[in-house]
């Protein structure tokens, strides 16, 4: 239901108003059953918000999925937090970026994080690093991007771009469609979930 309310139109506000309720419906349920049915479209709206940069109109819910990330993420919540904090429609904001790394909560995610998590950091950083600029924060912007030189080397270019080894097409179709299938699994799982 989330997916198809994602793709009805050029705002996410009925998607995300579906999942809001979705988290509020299972709170008397087994937490981490709740989590696993949920995360997937959590991850999915935010892919649409954080990557895709769909539009919502109404910033309260907006404000509300980031509040939501406690209830469907498991233990790297910071991160998302910070990616929809810089992408907030209206205000967005660096500081919880900037927190994250200054209080080690970053690196601490890097050193066990997978590629794609890695490059998410990556980017992240590139963002804070960008608005940073943008507002003449320039000791942030340089902090930020010492972090990202000096943690993720092998993931940045000699000029600071993100630069990531390539795959063959055949793995990335099979690896997105794998994610696709999985999407698509928990996506019904969180379909029963919803009233009707």
């Amino acid at each position: 239901m989330v997916r198809a309310e994602a793709k009805s139109g050029p705002y996410l506000d009925k998607a995300l108003s579906r999942f809001l309720a979705a988290c509020k419906s299972g709170h008397h349920q087994d937490h981490i059953k709740h989590t696993r049915a949920l995360q997937p479209a959590g991850a999915h709206l935010e892919r649409l918000l954080v990557c895709d940069r769909r539009p919502v109109e109404s910033v309260e819910l907006y404000e509300a999925f980031i509040q939501s990330l406690r209830i469907w993420t498991k233990n790297h919540c910071c991160t998302h937090e910070a990616a929809l904090w810089l992408h907030h429609p209206t205000a967005p904001k660096v500081d919880p970026a900037i927190d994250l790394i200054r209080a080690g909560t970053m690196a601490k995610e890097i050193n066990k994080a997978s590629l794609g998590k890695r490059k998410r950091c990556v980017e992240i950083c590139l963002e804070t690093a960008r608005q940073c600029l943008a507002k003449e924060q320039f000791h942030d912007a340089q902090f930020v991007l010492e972090f990202a030189r000096d943690n993720f080397p092998d993931l940045l270019d000699t000029d600071g771009q993100l630069a990531l080894p390539t795959e063959s097409n055949d793995a990335k179709r099979e690896q997105k469609e794998m994610r696709e299938r999985e999407e698509d699994v928990n996506l019904r799982l969180l379909d029963r979930l919803l009233p009707t």
